[in-house]
């Protein structure tokens, strides 16, 4: 049985999960840098905003840049910002073995495996985590310029890349799920901007691999922006659940699917959690669960992450039409 669509009957009622993390910052005064570089300033941040929010789930900070960083990618890391590749690993395509000779579990990895035990011992609703996606991470690896141009040029030697990639995020997957991890995400924001036909070939079937064979609780597939290319592919790969952003009518995409996937979103993160008042973030929230009031398979949440800068009385406005 799909292990999310399970969440939400046992709950009885529609979950109300926002993609929240840095907003924590507030509680603390710590800085992003401090939460993502020590497990412990992490844990207690989340904490702190769960008992203020209250929501169905919890996600740890979502960072983009562990596995790429473990790789040997160089990162722009500063105090009030999430971290992004500065610099690619893999300057030599035929040195792709070599690159990941030996790497299996490191760098920053230990510590968000941290985070979700931390948040596992404390917690009884479900602890989720974050993995990057093969297709970003190689993009991260070689520089998405060249991956993009290598789905073209060099497949066979961009497969090579992603199946490398896929067995190092499952490892991951393994870390994070021994630790307590009850859902999985998986960030593929790269996918985005690749063809339905390639999102097939060069990020789905591995997408694919680690729903089938990496993952054994609850898993989901995030791919930020304009999917509506892309989610008969999306749903194709296997995970419990999609979680989209502001720019798909979830209705709409509600009665696309074949399998009983759980749909997951999808509050503007930025114009109204971020920007907009504690009125228009219930509005909002209350429209969107009412347009999907009957349809089980879906959470309530975000589009994507919450910026740190998303007030908290914004965001238990969104979390308050449980009550409704």
């Amino acid at each position: 049985m799909n292990k999310l669509k399970q969440f939400i009957e046992e709950l009885g009622r529609m979950p109300i999960v926002p993609l929240a993390g840095f907003p924590g910052i507030e509680l603390t005064g710590k800085s992003i840098k401090a939460c993502l570089s020590n497990a412990d300033i992490q844990t207690e941040t989340l904490l702190a905003l769960y008992e203020q929010i209250k929501p169905d789930a919890l996600f740890t900070m979502m960072d983009l840049t562990v596995e790429a960083e473990f790789l040997g990618c160089s990162l722009k890391f500063s105090e009030d910002d999430p971290p992004a590749v500065q610099e690619s690993a893999l300057e030599d395509e035929e040195r792709v073995e070599e690159l990941f000779e030996k790497k299996t579990i490191g760098g920053r990895m230990p510590l968000f495996a941290e985070v979700v035990r931390g948040l596992r011992h404390a917690l009884d609703i479900p602890v989720c985590a974050y993995v990057i996606g093969p297709f970003t991470l190689a993009g991260q690896i070689m520089d998405l310029a060249r991956v993009m141009k290598a789905t073209r040029k060099n497949p066979t030697k961009l497969h090579h890349l992603l199946s490398k990639s896929t067995e190092l995020i499952m490892n991951y997957v393994a870390l994070l799920e021994d630790s307590g991890a009850d859902l999985i995400c998986v960030l593929e924001p790269s996918a985005m901007m690749i063809s339905a036909r390639h999102f097939k070939e060069f990020s789905g079937q591995y997408c694919g691999k680690l729903f089938r064979e990496g993952i054994s609780r609850m898993s989901v597939l995030h791919i930020c922006g304009d999917t509506n290319h892309l989610i008969s592919e999306m749903e194709e790969t296997g995970p419990d659940g999609l979680s989209l952003d502001k720019q798909v009518s979830m209705p709409e995409v509600y009665h696309r699917l074949n399998n009983g996937t759980v749909l997951i979103g999808n509050i503007d993160p930025v114009s109204i959690l971020a920007l907009g008042t504690p009125g228009l973030v219930r509005k909002e929230s209350e429209e969107l669960k009412k347009a999907m009031e009957g349809k089980r398979n879906f959470i309530l949440s975000t589009g994507c992450d919450v910026p740190q800068n998303a007030s908290l009385d914004n965001i238990r406005a969104m979390i308050s039409v449980k009550d409704i």
